[in-house]
C-alpha cells in the first residue's frame, strides 16, 4: 500500500498509510436501472394489450349494433306487412310485445352492456316502425269501414226500391242509409252515393222494378 509523506507534525517528514477512498463508490442506481426499465416495459406492454382489447371490444360492439339494426328493420317491415289489425291501438300493443320478443331472442348471448347498446340503437327504429304501423292500421280501418258502409248502402238501395214504402224492410233500410250519411258528415269517407245520389239511384231502380 502506498505511503504518504507527512509534514507539519513537528518531527520532520514521516509517512502514513493512505486510508482515503482510492476508487469511485459504486452507484446503487446502476444495479436497479435494469429492473426499473423492465417494469416500465411490462407496464407499457400491458397498456398496449389493454388498448388492443378495448379496440377489439368496440369493434365487436359496432358489428353487433349494425348487424342487429339491419335485421331488426327487416323483421319489423315484415311484421307490418303481415299485420291484419285495423285498430291502431291494438297494433301498438302487438308491436311492443313483438319488439320485446325479438330483442329477447336475438340478444340472449350478449353481455348486459352489449345488449343495452343494441337496444339503444334499435329503439329509434322501433319508434318509427310502430308509428308507421299504427298509421297503416288506421288506413286499413278506414278502408274496411268505407267498404262496409258502401256495401250497406247498395244492399239497402235494392231493398228500398223493391219493397213498399210502408213495409218494415223499406223503413229499416231507409233508416240505416240515413244513419250512414249522418255519420259520414264527421268521418268524411268516400262513399259511392251522396244522399241526393242515393235518391236518384232508388228512383231509377224503382222504375225498373
Amino acid at each position: 500500500m502506498p505511503r504518504i509523506p507527512l509534514y507539519n507534525q513537528g518531527q520532520g517528514p514521516t509517512q502514513r498509510l493512505a486510508t482515503g477512498q482510492l476508487s469511485q463508490r459504486a452507484d446503487v442506481g446502476a444495479f436497479t436501472a435494469p429492473g426499473r426499465a423492465l417494469a416500465q416495459f411490462g407496464q407499457q406492454a400491458a397498456q398496449i394489450a389493454f388498448n388492443f382489447g378495448m379496440a377489439e371490444r368496440r369493434k365487436q360492439d359496432e358489428d353487433a349494433i349494425e348487424t342487429n339494426k339491419i335485421a331488426f328493420r327487416q323483421a319489423s317491415e315484415d311484421f307490418r306487412k303481415n299485420n291484419k289489425t285495423d285498430n291502431y291501438e291494438e297494433f301498438k300493443d302487438k308491436y311492443s310485445a313483438w319488439q320485446q320478443g325479438w330483442i329477447q331472442n336475438n340478444t340472449k348471448n350478449f353481455s348486459s352492456r352489449r345488449k343495452r347498446l343494441v337496444v339503444n340503437a334499435i329503439n329509434p327504429i322501433a319508434g318509427v316502425e310502430n308509428l308507421q304501423g299504427q298509421n297503416e292500421a288506421f288506413r286499413l280501418s278506414e278502408a274496411n269501414g268505407t267498404q262496409a258502409m258502401n256495401d250497406t248502402l247498395k244492399k239497402n238501395i235494392n231493398i228500398i226500391a223493391s219493397f213498399p214504402i210502408e213495409s218494415p224492410e223499406h223503413q229499416t233500410a231507409l233508416k240505416e242509409n240515413a244513419d250512414i250519411h249522418r255519420r259520414n258528415t264527421t268521418l268524411g269517407r268516400n262513399l259511392l252515393y251522396s244522399p241526393e245520389g242515393e235518391k236518384l239511384e232508388i228512383a231509377n231502380k224503382t222504375f225498373k222494378n
